[in-house]
């Protein structure tokens, strides 16, 4: 009996991986940014730990580039004219009476020092605004806000998300975090960091999501099974047709 608790004491005290196979790797995982498939991103990484490396904490940046679909652009268009119905005559002169006030000059004299892809956003942007104030009923008052809407379409976002992971070591070349359910949809999403055996300094970043609750609500946002793997060997461009204009997301 005495034989049999040492070993499963021995047992228990030994790490899926010898130390010898630990030390494959001189300093934590790491990457530049690189591109991500599953969405429209790219992303940064810098860990932190001591060898042989069982636990790390690591620092994500992730650059996010988003652009309106034809069919959410559509969508837009027609609340846009429902809105328009509902907007009294009143409520129509005091909109082109405060959008043609100083405050219009104002955003034109900034303009004169912006570069030249600002400025072409602000005179496009600007030229509706003058056909809002110019409308003389509701069908060209129409025309003009269904023509602001083509400029949202046609502007793409670049937004800007940090995060932290806490990795634990699973096997000689992979780690895991897996923090079981969160939030209020108790969604589990299941993040991964792998090299490779031939070439260690190169990292593939993988996030699974695994399951989430049943709630409508939680469904219509949540997509269970959805992946996204952020790699060196990942596309490292993208290309949308409708991109007229960049703003920084909000």
């Amino acid at each position: 009996m005495l034989k049999y608790i040492l070993i499963m004491l021995l047992l228990a005290a030994t790490p899926a991986y010898s130390e010898t196979e630990a030390k494959d790797i001189a300093e934590p995982p790491h990457f530049t940014l690189m591109g991500s498939i599953g969405n429209n991103s790219a992303m940064a990484m810098k860990c932190y730990g001591e060898a042989p490396f069982q636990e790390i904490d690591c620092a994500f940046t992730q650059v996010m580039i988003s652009a309106t679909s034809a069919k959410d652009l559509a969508e837009r268009k027609v609340e846009a004219i429902k809105e328009l119905e509902k907007v009294q005559r009143k409520e129509i002169q005091e909109l082109k009476k405060e959008l043609s006030g100083t405050g219009m000059e104002k955003f034109q004299n900034r303009m004169k020092n912006a570069t030249p892809e600002q400025q072409a956003y602000a005179q496009d942007l600007v030229s509706v605004i003058k056909a809002i104030t110019l409308s003389k009923d509701k069908t060209s008052l129409k025309k003009a806000l269904l023509d602001q809407q083509d400029i949202e379409g046609s502007t793409c976002s670049i937004t800007l998300n940090t995060f932290d992971l806490h990795f634990s070591r699973i096997s000689k070349n992979k780690w895991l975090y897996n923090p079981g359910p969160t939030g209020l949809c108790n969604v589990v999403r299941v993040s991964t960091l792998e090299n490779s055996e031939a070439y260690p300094e190169l990292w593939t970043y993988s996030q699974n999501t695994v399951t989430a609750d049943k709630d409508p609500v939680c469904q219509k946002w949540v997509e269970v099974g959805a992946t996204m793997v952020t790699s060196w060997d990942s596309p490292k461009a993208f290309k949308f047709e409708q991109c007229k204009y960049i703003q920084f997301g909000h």
